[in-house]
């Protein structure tokens, strides 16, 4: 039976070679590191509350519509969900047999803070739920954004006052002007904290701290983005021991050029690992307009952010490096991430399917449910070649099939992913410091990764984190 690690030590509760139970905040500001600081000093990552039950049912109320929704999915997809069904729900069976401690850790949440938070109502989907309209479970089911549980948020958002909007622009002259490369800006400068006048000194740069275990501070004066947004005050962002960034909107006349020089900030300019969380089209999203997509981006492939970058990753990756790519529950999303594999000289080698869980183990949706579910899904793929090599290529036929793993995880704020690199570490063996890392689509940074993305500082803004001297109003 394995015993329940003590949170300020590991964002992991609970491991096995295909179970884990991840604290998804913890993962995010574990990856922060701050060796320099003693674990009661480091900042907390504010969060929403944790989901308390299972989300009320929207399923099909006949087998008539219940047949017109599988209707609309391949027998492959269905098969494939019934797979995950069987994961799921034996995985949940082993964690409450094998593990004792509490599912997720202690929150800090951001409605806590009556200077930072903001609590506003939502328009209701049917039966009083956000209506996503997609039907994938994916969309403002994480805790802050739709927590319709027992009087824990009904009907509220959970967000941050005054929290900068640096989303890169793509249609900005800066944007479209660039020509070559920008050199990159090597932080710590010459003081405590590093200031800079304008959002433009880092837009579509490189930023590195050089710090091998000391965060450093990044104070923009001009948080504006173009003249139809008008100046904000100024704002703090934290930024990781030894990570690189590139503050971007993947768009196609300049992601080349960007994505190169972010590679050749690094020592060794190739990627052993690249994890993707593409803005896959999603109805919901669009609608409310949260976050850019592909669709509301776009609508020529071209300009399409994740069809861009597949061709000008295919040079940095390592020869034996591999790709971690989320999925929505579109068959259209997977056929092109396998695509985008198969263009690289890639299979997939593993599924891991993260299950979106309550504070008590259950998960948010209905397991059997078709219209909405509740978990994600993370293709990983290796290079062939590397299959092919030695004693690998005589193993077993059933050992070639792909390997499923499960993470359990309580969700947060709306667009937060776990951060998966103690995981990655654990289940593939890619020890920090000898695994270069690059990020796309990121919303936070990670202690010695890179990360490119028009949200990349997102989840880095100080107002985001309390320290200690701050404490929650009563």
């Amino acid at each position: 039976m394995a015993s329940p690690l003590p949170p300020l030590h590991s964002p992991i509760l609970y491991t096995s070679p295909s179970l884990l139970l991840l604290d998804l905040p913890l993962s995010i500001s574990h990856a922060q590191q701050n060796h320099h600081l003693p674990p009661q000093k480091k900042p907390t990552f504010l969060s929403s509350p944790p989901l308390t039950a299972p989300f009320p049912s929207t399923e099909p109320k006949s087998e008539k519509a219940r047949a017109r929704v599988l209707a609309t999915l391949s027998p492959e997809a269905q098969a494939r969900d019934e797979e995950y069904r069987v994961l799921i729900k034996d995985g949940l069976a082993r964690l409450k047999r094998d593990y004792d401690g509490p599912f997720c850790a202690e929150r800090v949440c951001v409605e806590d803070f009556g200077r930072r938070g903001r609590k506003r109502k939502r328009k209701r989907g049917r039966k009083g739920m956000a209506d996503d309209g997609d039907g994938d479970g994916g969309g403002r089911m994480e805790g802050g954004e739709s927590t319709a549980l027992k009087g824990e948020g009904r009907g509220e958002q959970v967000g941050v006052r005054n929290e900068p909007q640096l989303k890169a622009i793509a249609s900005s002259s800066f944007a479209l002007e660039l020509e070559g490369s920008l050199s990159p800006l090597v932080l710590p400068l010459d003081s405590e904290v590093d200031t800079i006048s304008s959002i433009d000194d880092i837009y579509n740069r490189p930023v590195t701290n050089a710090s091998l275990t000391t965060s450093a501070t990044l104070k923009i004066n001009d948080i504006s983005t173009s003249p139809q947004h008008s100046s904000a005050a100024a704002a703090n962002f934290s930024i990781p021991p030894r990570s690189t960034f590139c503050l971007y909107h993947l768009e196609s006349k300049s992601a080349a050029s960007v994505l190169t020089s972010l590679a050749e900030a690094t020592a060794s300019r190739r990627f052993d690992l690249v994890v993707l969380d593409p803005p896959w089209p999603n109805r919901s999203v669009r609608r409310r307009q949260a976050y850019s997509t592909s669709e509301n981006t776009s609508t020529d492939e071209a300009n399409d952010p994740f069809s861009t970058i597949v061709p000008i990753l295919a040079p940095l990756l390592a020869p034996n490096g591999r790709v971690a790519v989320w999925l929505t529950h579109r068959e259209t999303v997977r056929a092109q991430a396998l695509a985008a594999l198969e263009s690289w000289g890639m299979e997939v080698v593993e599924e891991w399917v993260w299950a979106k869980i309550t504070s008590r183990g259950e998960l948010v949706y209905d397991v059997e449910g078709t219209w909405r579910k509740g978990w994600e899904v993370l293709l990983v793929g290796r290079k062939r070649a590397a299959r092919e090599k030695g004693a690998e290529i005589s193993r077993p036929a059933e050992e070639e099939k792909v390997k499923r793993r499960l993470i359990c995880a309580v969700p947060d704020v709306h667009s937060r992913k776990p951060c998966l690199k103690k995981v990655f570490e654990e289940w593939l063996e890619l020890a920090d410091g000898d695994c270069m890392t690059l990020e796309v689509f990121a919303r936070s940074l990670v202690e010695g990764w890179c990360s490119i993305g028009d949200e990349v500082l997102k989840f880095q803004w100080e107002g985001w984190w309390m320290h200690e001297q701050e404490q929650p109003h009563e």
